[in-house]
């Protein structure tokens, strides 16, 4: 087990992915955008309610997504569409990494998530 250093401390099993994960939901849901905590707290952010930002995605389509994590605020667009704006004390460290849920799925055979133009900038 390892202690995340933050003023909330959160025991997590080792080898687990923790910390802030931003959605991109294909699903009738649309709430790609929005903010998750895995193995914690769950959703933080919904998109419940804000038409705007469910109608941002395109799904099948390239989309551009831009996070901006400055201190304990939160902020997400996509396309062009604010879809998170709102501070969190939780986590104040992580890691940043791109996953394809559940790929292990019968569904999901011979499926593609593709990624271009990944930027990364230290405010």
């Amino acid at each position: 087990m390892m202690t995340r250093g933050t003023k909330h401390q959160t025991k997590w099993r080792t080898g687990y992915v923790w910390g802030y994960q931003i959605e991109v939901d294909p699903s009738s849901r649309a709430w790609s955008g929005g903010l998750y905590e895995p193995g914690n707290r769950g959703w933080i952010v919904t998109l419940a309610g804000k038409e705007e930002a469910r109608k941002a995605f395109n799904p099948m389509d390239w989309n551009h997504f831009k996070i901006l994590m400055n201190g304990n605020k939160i902020q997400t667009w996509v396309n062009g569409v604010l879809t998170v704006d709102t501070t969190d004390d939780m986590s104040n460290s992580g890691f940043i990494g791109l996953q394809f849920h559940g790929a292990f799925k019968k569904w999901q055979e011979n499926k593609k998530s593709m990624w271009k133009n990944i930027k990364i900038k230290e405010l």
